[in-house]
Parts: C-alpha cells; structure tokens; sequence
C-alpha cells in the first residue's frame, strides 16, 4: 500500500514516516517544476537581478567598473519575472543593434572614401 499524500498549498507533501522529508518532486501533467521550486526560482532571479542593477548603477558613477555590464546581466536574469525588464532588455538589444549596424556603415564609407 503506497504512503498518504497530502496536498498543501507549497506542493505535494509525503509524510516523513514514508521515507521522504519535505516535498515530493512530483511533476505536475503539464511537466513544469513544482510550484514551491518556480516560486524559489522567482525569488532568486528578481533579488540577483536587482542586486546587479543596483551594481550596475553604482558602476555608472565608478570609473573601475563597467556598469552596462552589470545592468545588462541583471535585466537579463529578471526579464522571465518582470515585464519592465523584458522591454528594457529588447530595447537594449535594438540598441545595441542599431549602433553595431551603425558603426559598420560607417566603417565602409571609411574605406570607401581610403580607396578614392
């Protein structure tokens, strides 16, 4: 006869005389994590994301370190949490995009005018 299961609202709990301690891994159907390993997850992407923000910001003002660095990794680590982030991160992105294609514009009307 299997163990009693009871159902709480941080998961699927096993009681400890049956072998286990704490939460059962159980997947759900859809085969995502346990709810209490997304939350721990959530948790930890939007602390370390805001920690790096906040070192990022700090870096902007501190010439030893590169602050976009850090801003940049931290939207990166809080876009899946955060709508905010996501929209600064694909701004980012456009950004970066558009000064790349910039920049090699410019270096071929370089060697353009080199060659004539």
């Amino acid at each position: 006869m299997p163990p009693a299961v009871f159902v709480t609202r941080w998961g699927v709990m096993a009681p400890s005389w049956a072998g286990t301690v704490g939460p059962a891994c159980l997947q759900c159907a859809a085969g995502s994590t346990p709810a209490l390993k997304r939350k721990a997850l959530r948790w930890f992407r939007l602390t370390a994301g805001s920690a790096l923000l906040l070192l990022g910001f700090v870096g902007g003002f501190i010439p030893v370190l590169q602050g976009w660095v850090f801003v940049l990794a931290g939207l990166g680590l809080m876009a899946p949490e955060s709508q905010r982030a996501r929209r600064a991160l694909d701004w980012a992105r456009a950004r970066v995009k558009r000064n790349k294609a910039d920049v090699s514009s410019a270096a071929a009307s370089r060697e353009k005018t080199t060659d004539e």
